[in-house]
């Protein structure tokens, strides 16, 4: 059984664990699919707004896809929701990556 089989069937049976949502969405970008990565993520923000190690690469993988405005936002979202939730090192790793996308956006 491949990972990304291995992974939706984790989801099914805890759909409510960010985790595995999160896997699928990792291995959909790590492959390449970050449209399908984009889906996943947006899925996984939507029903776990705290989970904050998702919006780095749900940034990375909208910019991929051409859609440099809506990594902003969600690398901003990130930032926020990672300072509020104290999480610094997630914040500054947000931070440098909305830094490196407004220096590489026109």
């Amino acid at each position: 059984m491949d990972r990304i089989n291995q992974l939706n069937n984790l989801i099914d049976k805890a759909p409510d664990n960010p985790f595995p949502r999160y896997g699928l969405a990792m291995e959909y970008k790590n492959q390449g699919d970050h449209h399908e990565a984009v889906r996943i993520f947006q899925e996984l923000v939507e029903h776990h707004p705290n989970y904050t190690a998702a919006y780095l690469h749900f940034g990375m993988s909208l910019q991929a896809v051409g859609k440099p405005e809506e990594a902003q936002e969600i690398l901003e979202l990130g930032i926020k929701v990672s300072g509020n939730s104290g999480e610094l090192h997630a914040q500054e790793e947000l931070q440098a990556a909305l830094k490196e996308l407004c220096e590489d956006t026109p």
